[in-house]
């Protein structure tokens, strides 16, 4: 089974999947009949996949001053990631990444902080253990600069 992945399951009724929503090609049903009785709860997150890449090629010309539209993509990151190839996949990972780190600093937030190092391990896991040294180390800065910006507001530095 190296390589294969597990049947998808009808986001209606569990079983086993054949087809897919062909807009946002993320949910999954056996049929039309279970397709058409979930339309109604799936068309309140249905995204057709076209216009999630539209926006984030705009977003990803330029992810440290356009994190705010980085950020809003990332609840559709999976939607996003499929059909990537991995060296892809890890550049839009490293990007929403980017994006955490500048928001990081622009809000002070740590839970941009956490974010970011939680997309930073999922990246190392696509790059396997080659690059792990280095980029686990990348994703330290990351919290170790939230700590030093988080100090600095207590002692008064920033506002």
């Amino acid at each position: 089974r190296f390589g294969m992945s597990a049947p998808a399951s009808c986001s209606q009724c569990g079983g086993v999947a054949l087809k897919r929503c062909a807009s946002c090609k993320s949910a999954w049903y056996c049929g039309a009949e279970c397709q058409r009785a979930g339309w109604k709860i799936h068309k309140k997150t249905c995204v057709p996949l076209e216009e999630l890449r539209k926006r984030l090629n705009v977003a990803e010309t330029a992810p440290a001053r356009d994190w705010r539209g980085m950020l809003a993509l990332e609840g559709h990151m999976e939607q996003l990631l499929q059909g990537l190839s991995p060296a892809s996949r890890c550049s839009l990972l490293n990007n929403f990444v980017l994006s955490h780190s500048v928001a990081m600093s622009a809000t002070g937030s740590r839970d941009h902080a956490l974010a970011a190092v939680r997309l930073q391990d999922r990246r190392i896991k696509l790059l396997g253990t080659m690059e792990r040294f280095r980029d686990q180390g990348e994703a330290m800065c990351v919290a170790a600069e939230y700590l030093l910006h988080a100090e600095k507001r207590e002692e008064g530095y920033l506002y």
